[in-house]
């Protein structure tokens, strides 16, 4: 097998991935979001990425469509972790019968520690390299990256 070879290039991306994740792991302030279920880690994640740097919250339609499942299975889902207090529902000024979903303020701080520990370790990885080998790497994990996501939408598209 090559050292190039696709299979073994997806391992190491899985075992960086993993690094990571045990390294937040240790930091006990993660281990909240391991309690969870894999449906509602996943709500979590895609209430995290729909909310996005706005704040301002999404609508449950919107996540159940993200998450492909019925109005009443989402709401069902909020309403456990409301309870658990992982996400936080409040009713539109504009409109009380909207309502609007956001992580916990535990989560967001959470959330928040996670990305500025990836942030200064990919900055710190990346100012060790030189000027070609930093231009490279940007564009070819870009490129990589651009492709995983069109693969997946064509997946996506195909399946519906």
């Amino acid at each position: 097998m090559s050292e190039y070879d696709g299979a073994s290039l997806f391992k190491r991306l899985l075992a960086a991935s993993g690094i990571l994740r045990e390294e937040q792991e240790q930091n006990g302030s993660e281990r909240q979001l391991f309690k969870l279920t894999l449906n509602q880690l996943r709500m979590v994640k895609n209430v995290h990425g729909l909310v996005g740097e706005s704040g301002s919250g999404v609508k449950l339609k919107a996540l159940a469509e993200a998450l492909d499942i019925t109005p009443a299975a989402a709401s069902e889902m909020v309403e456990t972790l409301v309870s658990k207090g992982v996400l936080t529902r409040a009713s539109s000024s504009l409109d009380r019968r909207s309502v609007s979903i956001q992580l916990g303020d535990k989560l967001k701080k959470s959330f928040r520690k996670r990305e500025e520990f990836f942030d200064n370790l990919a900055e710190e990885y990346i100012a060790s390299l030189g000027e070609d080998d930093r231009e490279k790497f940007i564009s070819l994990l870009s490129g990589f990256v651009e492709r995983l996501e069109q693969e997946v939408a064509a997946r996506q598209s195909a399946k519906r």
